[in-house]
């Protein structure tokens, strides 16, 4: 009842969806028409070059044609570097100006570097150590520390960061290359993830990690987690690290926590470890053992997500 009514509704927002974006391109607004060429460019050169090289936040990048999100956003000038700006701003907002200046950055799930890099560049950190299991992804997270003279700044390390060290299989996302996950359970899933290809790749804990290159715990000015429902995992991994009071900027995808079976490891460390927890998306910030009230906002279908700063008490 009432489905004609809707489907209606869907066509106008649609129509005026597009005449919006066309009136964009037409007139150039926000840089829609350069934006729109650079797109169609990388889609084209997938046929001509595995590989282009794009520039975000003053930085250059070598990014793969095949991957249509991270590769693609940072060809077209920063796959989410407003909102990894904003991440920073709101934990210097509570840690102080400068808080990462002269400190280590931990970058889990590290991709191409595509936050590593300004980490160095911009953010005020004197080492790096970047961590990316996927093979490819870590060829491209060297050669991006290199082009931009970091090199000798950033520890990369080959390796899925997880509880268990060990062998652990991570599956392949075939055209988001920010979507490889080490795999838990082989249930179909929402897309599909069942069918993915697989690699073998080293599994290490964190705080392992740390001691094996001489990274003093003291010495983390934050912890950044990208590793697509695996943060719980990675938590565990590091009660050493956690226990110095070390903020943390986390990805928080419920579906991808319930697919990692994480919930409850990352919501018991969450309420055990820390005290406020920050929106990234929405900055609003609620006390840590309040974890359930973003679970219920983002809700467990894949596209429900955000980025959260979790901030230990002083």
């Amino acid at each position: 009842m009432g489905k004609g009514r809707r489907d209606l509704n869907v066509y106008f927002g649609r129509a005026k969806t597009l005449t919006a974006d066309v009136w964009e391109i037409v007139t150039n607004a926000h840089g829609a028409r350069t934006g729109l060429i650079r797109q169609y460019a990388f889609d084209a050169t997938s046929a001509i070059t595995p590989t282009v090289e794009g520039q975000a936040g003053g930085s250059r990048f070598l990014v793969r044609t095949r991957d249509r999100y991270i590769g693609r956003g940072m060809f077209n000038g920063g796959f989410e570097l407003d909102d990894m700006c904003r991440a920073i701003d709101l934990v210097t907002e509570a840690r102080g100006q400068g808080f990462l200046k002269g400190r280590t950055f931990v970058d889990v799930g590290a991709n191409i570097g595509n936050t590593s890099v300004p980490a160095c560049r911009a953010w005020g950190a004197s080492r790096v150590v970047s961590v990316e299991p996927e093979p490819e992804n870590f060829k491209l997270l060297r050669c991006n520390a290199i082009l931009n003279d970091v090199d000798e700044r950033i520890v990369a390390v080959n390796a899925a960061v997880t509880n268990k060290p060990g062998t652990v299989r991570l599956e392949l996302s075939p055209n988001n290359f920010g979507d490889h996950r080490v795999r838990i359970t082989d249930a179909p899933g929402d897309w599909g993830e069942n069918k993915r290809l697989t690699v073998e790749v080293p599994g290490i804990r964190l705080d392992d990690l740390l001691r094996a290159h001489d990274v003093p715990i003291d010495d983390v000015g934050l912890l950044w987690l990208d590793t697509q429902g695996h943060e719980g995992h990675v938590l565990d991994s590091a009660p050493e690290l956690l226990a110095s009071n070390v903020p943390v900027v986390t990805e928080f995808w419920p579906y991808g926590l319930r697919r990692s079976d994480g919930i409850d490891l990352f919501s018991d460390i969450v309420a055990g470890s820390f005290e406020t927890i920050i929106d990234v998306r929405s900055g609003e910030s609620v006390s840590a053992d309040k974890l359930q009230l973003l679970f219920d906002r983002y809700g467990f279908d894949a596209g429900g997500y955000t980025d959260l700063a979790l901030l230990p008490g002083n």
